[in-house]
């Protein structure tokens, strides 16, 4: 883990966690169960924006979308396009992050469920190069500071803290045009700039974020 002096990644109960030293942050947490007993509780499904973005058009199309979210991070993304009946693929290259994804999985009580996330710990520029096609390529790089960092959530701060920002976007928005049958779909705020200066074939906006959608059919990157 980078800056070991300031976060330590701990264990409680089969629980892997990422402590701030420094701050009083709640710990970082990956729980896939919790996420799966409150999906009743949030309005989540064909008309969320993540799921529109990607093309999910009713939950467990005929045709389960075949995802690979090459920047899995904390693997909420993930686990919403799993619940949604996609099969998908989670890289994560961060080894705090992995080994805490990977622990969740192991923990994580649906099987049903289960058998759609597989987590690969690796580069993603790296495994793009030479990986099959994937039916959409998600893309959600961590994004640049803001000046008041009161704006951004505090697990987030940690993310920032810990991993730092993601130099190699461009290039992962490059290779993921080669990759992705469908569409990639890139994440980011809603006022930043589009990754590569490649403007999207369509937005989806939220109040915070925004999702640029590449579809191939219209536009070739």
């Amino acid at each position: 883990m980078n800056n070991n002096t300031r976060f330590k990644l701990s264990q409680t109960e089969n629980v892997l966690a990422i402590c701030d030293t420094e701050k009083k942050f709640k710990p970082v947490t990956i729980d896939f169960n919790k996420l799966d007993h409150d999906w009743q509780h949030k309005a989540i499904g064909k008309n969320f924006d993540l799921c529109k973005a990607v093309g999910i058009k009713k939950i467990g199309q005929p045709e389960s979308l075949n995802i690979l979210d090459a920047t899995a991070g904390l693997g909420s993304d993930s686990f919403i396009l799993a619940k949604m009946g996609c099969i998908v693929t989670m890289l994560e290259r961060n080894k705090t992050l992995a080994k805490m994804l990977k622990q969740a999985l192991e923990n994580f009580q649906n099987n049903a469920l289960k058998n759609n996330l597989t987590l690969i710990q690796t580069n993603a520029l790296e495994f793009l190069i030479s990986c099959k096609n994937f039916d959409v390529i998600y893309l959600d790089p961590m994004f640049p500071e803001k000046n008041n960092t009161a704006l951004v959530k505090k697990e987030m701060q940690i993310l920032q803290e810990l991993i730092g920002n993601d130099s190699d976007s461009d290039q992962l928005l490059a290779l993921a045009g080669k990759k992705a049958k469908k569409r990639v779909v890139i994440k980011r705020p809603k006022g930043a700039a589009y990754l590569g200066n490649q403007k999207p074939s369509h937005e989806i906006k939220g109040k915070s974020v925004r999702y640029d959608v590449y579809l191939f059919s219209e536009q070739k990157l």
